[in-house]
């Protein structure tokens, strides 16, 4: 498995899942590369090219009022959920908190 764009800061991380992807597909099927055809054919990948949704497109928001490109959009690190009636998306001050991606992943699956 192979994923991108887990923080807002790793857009380049998007291209990287694509590429990755086409070079298989390049060397095991339009150059039958022996190799990369026998691992095509007896093994499962998954490519996820973004992760986090929410970052992304508050980029893309940011981008369109500013061209100039905020810092704010960049240092939005977490999945902003908008939950804000459950606890565990809530700080002391009842601001949204959301999930932090690098933290949060199941254990033990």
């Amino acid at each position: 498995m192979l994923t991108g764009a887990t923080h807002a800061r790793e857009l380049i991380t998007i291209q990287m899942v694509m590429f990755s992807l086409l070079s298989l597909i390049h060397s095991g099927i339009i150059n039958e590369n022996e190799n990369t055809k026998n691992v095509l054919s007896q093994q499962k990948f998954y490519f996820v090219p973004v992760i986090n949704i929410d970052a992304l497109n508050a980029i893309e928001d940011s981008h369109n009022v500013n061209p100039d490109f905020t810092v704010l959009a960049l240092e939005k690190r977490k999945n902003m959920v908008q939950l804000a009636s459950q606890s565990n998306c809530e700080n002391k001050e009842g601001q949204e908190i959301g999930v932090d991606l690098n933290r949060n992943w199941g254990v033990d699956f």
